[in-house]
């Protein structure tokens, strides 16, 4: 079921994978568009308590440096609220987008071993291999 739509950013929830889904398609960041889709990324995570999370950035631009530095704050405010466990991030075929991912994903890890909680975190190429690794997890939500 689809939670946002615009142009740059789908974000649905799978309840049966209780997986949040965020497909993005922003070949330039604009500042003000990515944070507004960021936050109602996190937002989406906490209301539905996903524990799986899959971030389709191949259609994204790079983030800057500014950009990775605010999501790594924003990760910081949500990490106790969220239920989080598994990140399948979906990275095209640019090294920079590659190694911003990389690092906020890392920054994200660290936070959420502070706070005590555990996130496995994998990268794709594409999303049917995403979609591939978190139906085998077996992290179906209760019914």
């Amino acid at each position: 079921m689809e939670y946002f739509k615009e142009d740059y950013l789908t974000l649905s929830y799978n309840e049966s994978l209780n997986l949040v889904t965020a497909v993005w398609d922003m070949k330039f960041v604009k500042a003000d568009l990515f944070k507004k889709g960021a936050l109602a990324g996190l937002e989406l995570l906490v209301q539905k308590q996903s524990t799986a999370y899959l971030i389709d950035t191949s259609q994204m631009g790079v983030l800057s440096l500014e950009l990775q530095r605010w999501i790594q704050s924003q990760i910081e405010i949500y990490t106790t609220k969220m239920n989080l466990r598994y990140v399948a991030t979906v990275v095209g075929k640019d090294v920079f987008n590659k190694v911003a991912a990389k690092n906020i994903q890392n920054h994200a890890e660290k936070k959420q071993e502070e706070a005590g909680k555990t996130v496995i975190t994998e990268f794709f190429q594409n999303r049917t291999d995403a979609i591939h690794w978190i139906s085998g997890l077996n992290i179906h939500k209760a019914a």
